[in-house]
């Protein structure tokens, strides 16, 4: 196995490894290694069966089934299918995830360790993908914050809701999102914390908080020419 820093704030690049196999212990501890110093890692070349994501996506903790409850992967709820292509009228996926910046699943009592995105169909145009999934380290945004604001945030709070980004998600042109049900709302009550936390930005195989408790894996499929 290989890892390369991408030389950037945040990423790696892991070679030399085949993701559809099970992983060896020892391979495993240098990947998680690898997540808690660089924020997210990119496995290039992988050819995988859903089966071998869910795999991956367990050996950081349980994985959790999206609230959605909407676009599971046949005979796998915990991996939600993103695409905005159809088939005989009906979306193959949730059209409209990912439009603006986000830490998945902050507004959840348990906080993610990781998100698994694996991409099947990515965009091209002249040989290149359009695909433009982005990250940003949170833990430098803060320590390069003015010192001003810093102490604006110390001892406050921010309040993390579900139900906000749900209907705001709805409003979004072509979304095809339904409202919450009371279900739902249960779920995911509204959750509180430090307003200057630190941690760091979300998936590809990334750590969105510093506490480990569970994960996610995200099946993507986008139409060639979108």
């Amino acid at each position: 196995m290989k890892i390369t820093p991408t030389g950037r704030a945040l990423g790696a690049r892991v070679e030399a490894i085949d993701l559809s196999h099970p992983l060896s212990d020892g391979d495993f501890r240098q990947i998680l290694r690898a997540l808690g110093e660089h924020g997210v890692l990119c496995f290039p070349a992988q050819q995988l069966e859903t089966e071998a994501v869910v795999r991956f996506g367990r050996m950081f903790g349980e994985l959790e089934i999206n609230v959605a409850n909407t676009f599971h992967e046949p005979g796998f709820p915990e991996v939600m299918v993103l695409s905005n292509m159809t088939q005989q009228g009906r979306a193959l996926g949730l059209a409209d995830a990912g439009q603006g910046w986000h830490t998945d699943m902050s507004y959840s009592r348990a906080v993610a360790l990781a998100s698994v995105l694996y991409a099947l169909e990515v965009p091209m145009r002249a040989g290149k993908p359009l695909g433009d999934t982005q990250f940003r380290n949170m833990h430098l945004a803060y320590e390069t914050l003015p010192e001003a604001i810093k102490r604006r945030l110390a001892g406050r709070t921010a309040t993390h809701d579900f139900a906000k980004f749900w209907n705001m998600m709805r409003r979004r042109p072509g979304s095809r999102r339904g409202p919450l049900t009371s279900e739902q709302r249960a779920q995911k009550p509204r959750n509180r914390s430090s307003a200057s936390t630190r941690s760091p930005a979300a998936p590809c195989f990334t750590a969105t908080q510093a506490t480990p408790c569970t994960s996610t894996a995200w099946r993507t499929v986008r139409a060639p020419n979108s």
